[in-house]
């Protein structure tokens, strides 16, 4: 995984349903933990606009905002001035996952990606391997679905 890849556009093809692939993507974003890098989701369905085409149909997400550190991150939050100004900054980021909903193939499209309030240059460097933690586990949980799961960054 590249030091970067947070600020990609991650697209995975995989062999099960839209339902499933928002399951996995749900999983993994409860995924808390007890380290420093466990963080807390608020989880929402909504729509967004075709990511291929902006002149087709919206399609079905989930988006996840940050509401905070769980784990041994919200105890450091606790005691540390410079935790809780790293996590007040934090505080909406977002991370959206999107399904397809008309793919040509027998396999769903998916696609994931940062799309918080703030620019990658804002968000503080441990916050960013927290997210791209994040992200991983979305590919992890995706690939326990289809071993034979597709993955683009970019």
């Amino acid at each position: 995984m590249g030091a970067l890849d947070f600020r990609k556009t991650w697209r995975f093809s995989v062999a099960s349903s839209s339902d499933q692939c928002f399951q996995a993507f749900a999983l993994a974003m409860s995924k808390r933990g007890a380290g420093p890098g466990a963080i807390k989701w608020r989880l929402e369905r909504t729509m967004v606009p075709n990511a291929t085409n902006q002149d087709k149909p919206a399609w079905p997400a989930i988006v996840a905002t940050f509401d905070g550190r769980a784990g041994f991150g919200s105890f450091l939050a606790a005691i540390s001035a410079q935790a809780q100004a790293a996590e007040r900054q934090m505080i909406g980021t977002q991370m959206t996952f999107a399904v397809e909903p008309d793919s040509l193939s027998n396999r769903t499209e998916c696609s994931l990606w940062l799309s918080n309030r703030l620019s990658s240059w804002q968000i503080p460097m441990g916050d960013m391997l927290f997210l791209q933690g994040y992200m991983g586990s979305v590919e992890q949980q995706l690939r326990a679905l289809d071993p034979g799961l597709g993955v683009q960054k970019g």
